[in-house]
């Protein structure tokens, strides 16, 4: 490390990243990571879900404590990346969303909006078992409030940006 940060008054805050070498290498090893870190993290959440037989208990405990430190050492990882002015994607093709606030939360809403109508389509479809159909009915209920928090934010955020253009 050719530079002690400690002894740098930086203005901008990135400059530090700007002065890392390798830094576009490491961004895309990071990357990687992230990705492979989420698939792995996903197989071992359908582990802890689907765990059968005489072991049951340590292995779903087992499962469930990887999954946790994946999706922690992953959030990690993705804040690094950001961190080194990069975008952390959780897509192995790459990401929907391209820093812009606005782009975010309208992005996620639709994708929230569209898991929403899937899940009125399992409501409808489990009338006959109840234990499902109140499962399914709880998620969706949090699920339209968090919609509602997306689009309060999206109007809110829309509403700042339109003001601070307008002058």
């Amino acid at each position: 490390w050719p530079i002690c940060p400690s002894r740098l008054r930086l203005r901008d805050p990135m400059s530090l990243v700007r002065l890392l070498p390798d830094t576009p290498k490491v961004l895309k090893l990071l990357q990687a990571s992230l990705t492979y870190s989420l698939g792995l993290a996903n197989r071992a959440q359908e582990a802890h879900w689907n765990v059968k037989g005489e072991e049951f208990g340590q292995l779903h405990d087992l499962f469930g404590g990887f999954y946790d430190f994946l999706a922690s050492s992953s959030d990690m990882v993705a804040e690094r990346i950001v961190q080194l002015d990069g975008v952390a994607s959780a897509n192995p093709t790459g990401s929907l969303l391209n820093g812009d606030p606005v782009v975010m939360l309208s992005t996620l809403q639709k994708m929230a909006e569209n898991l929403g109508g899937h899940y009125i389509t399992v409501v409808k479809a489990t009338s006959n078992d109840p234990t499902t159909n109140n499962l399914v009915m709880g998620i969706l209920q949090d699920l339209e409030k968090w919609i509602w928090k997306l689009q309060a934010s999206h109007q809110g955020k829309q509403s700042l940006i339109t003001a601070l253009r307008g002058k």
